[in-house]
């Protein structure tokens, strides 16, 4: 039961940020590796609290969607602690390259990790990325469970979906991390809510 309301508190947390009213913010950029590290994370006492770290880029930093989720578990009885790396542009192999990430995973502090990938790369090279990470933090934590953030194709290419979802769910038989199915329910609501803006630009919700 627990496992399906966060899911479920994961896909509607991007539901909220296409549906908000939001003011834009600039895309930052990869320069090197002066990556911008973003942390968010909330400490609480109880024991049953469940630690969960978000890795990607643009599309879990923007408009608090980590803290919309956050929000959404405490509103269900869910205690957890949320964690956030992510910069713009960022592909899931930059993380290996900062010392401050690597050195945080290999504590294997977290109950959950949730992978989401550069959409452009997606196909290509991030199982094995992934399987890296994954390997990394079950050395420190072997009851550590992972998750696929599936994102979703581009503005106007609804029927690129199934690539992306293809693409997830090979990952998913590589590494073990189950696939949560955000790209296709993203869609599947635009369907069902034809005036709604969607999109903040050709990309993110």
């Amino acid at each position: 039961m627990r496992k399906c309301l966060l899911i479920t508190a994961i896909i509607l947390s991007c539901m909220v940020a296409a549906a908000a009213i939001y003011e834009l913010t600039p895309a930052g950029t990869v320069q090197g590796m002066k990556a911008r590290v973003k942390t968010e994370a909330e400490e609480v006492e109880n024991d049953d609290t469940v630690r969960i770290l978000f890795i990607g880029n643009s599309y879990l930093k923007r408009y608090n969607m980590t803290q919309t989720f956050r929000s959404l578990c405490l509103q269900n009885g869910l205690k957890v602690d949320v964690a956030l790396f992510a910069f713009d542009g960022a592909y899931l192999r930059d993380f290996l390259n900062i010392k401050h990430v690597t050195g945080t995973l290999r504590k294997g502090r977290y109950d959950i990790v949730v992978f989401q990938e550069e959409s452009h790369c997606v196909r290509t090279e991030t199982a094995a990325t992934a399987a890296v990470i994954v390997k990394m933090i079950r050395e420190a934590a072997p009851g550590t469970r992972f998750f696929l953030y599936e994102t979703m194709s581009y503005r106007g290419k609804p029927e690129e979906q199934e690539l992306f979802t293809s693409a997830y769910e090979n990952i998913s038989k590589i590494t073990g991390a189950e696939v949560i199915p955000v790209g296709r329910d993203f869609w599947k609501y635009s369907e069902d809510n034809p005036g709604l803006k969607m999109f903040d630009d050709g990309q993110h919700p």
